[in-house]
């Protein structure tokens, strides 16, 4: 079985509600603050689909011990943020989507980032995750477009923040919709076969129907 495909989400900067923030209290640790994934929300168009995830799609993954999430900065594993083992990052689930509250190192990385998001020069989040064939179905809606619904991740890895929050390519590929496509293209052609094979099937029995009827005026 092929290894599940790693992939990765943005929350676009032209939504405010969402942009990542800092909570600074006095006398206490700065805290960097951000969502990464809102559920029941149509994406912008991933080149040819678009995508929903589902409330609750990451409740397993939190729970799983098997996914020890790090905290990014543009998904790069030389820039740790924190990390959920060690207590520096926090992710939580509500109705909205997936929250993060990451504690930022006092190393020039995560000073830089501060300042950064102080200024609005980085607004944007990011996850990183995988998903079961199983988890998930695509359909056409009533405007002709492909839309993907994730019920579940299996796998998150990263939580980060970004500087481009977006695609940076104009399509988004992924194994799952490339399969889902190419049975959608494939299935005219088989039910076209089977309507010709259903076709010759009644032919050939019109045929020897009407052959055993000639039989029973052939003088013997």
């Amino acid at each position: 079985m092929p290894s599940l495909q790693i992939e990765r989400r943005f929350i676009l900067a032209d939504d405010p509600t969402y942009t990542v923030g800092l909570e600074e209290r006095d006398g206490e640790p700065v805290k960097i603050r951000g969502t990464a994934a809102v559920y029941n929300r149509e994406s912008h168009k991933l080149g040819d689909f678009r995508e929903v995830i589902l409330p609750g799609a990451f409740t397993e993954a939190l729970t799983s011990r098997k996914n020890d999430v790090v905290a990014l900065w543009n998904h790069s594993n030389d820039a740790i943020l924190g990390r959920l083992s060690s207590g520096t990052l926090k992710l939580s689930t509500d109705e909205r989507g997936l929250h993060y509250e990451i504690d930022p190192p006092d190393t020039q990385l995560g000073r830089d980032i501060m300042t950064l998001i102080r200024r609005r020069d980085i607004v944007g989040s990011s996850f990183a995750f995988t998903v079961d064939p199983e988890d998930e179905t695509y359909a056409t809606d009533s405007n002709g477009e492909t839309v993907r619904t994730i019920r579940k991740v299996s796998g998150l890895y990263d939580v980060s923040v970004v500087a481009h929050a977006a695609y940076p390519q104009t399509s988004v590929s992924v194994r799952s919709y490339e399969m889902w496509l190419s049975q959608q293209k494939a299935a005219p052609e088989e039910r076209a076969s089977k309507t010709v094979s259903m076709r010759s099937r009644a032919v050939r029995a019109l045929a020897g129907i009407t052959a055993k009827r000639l039989a029973l005026y052939v003088p013997r």
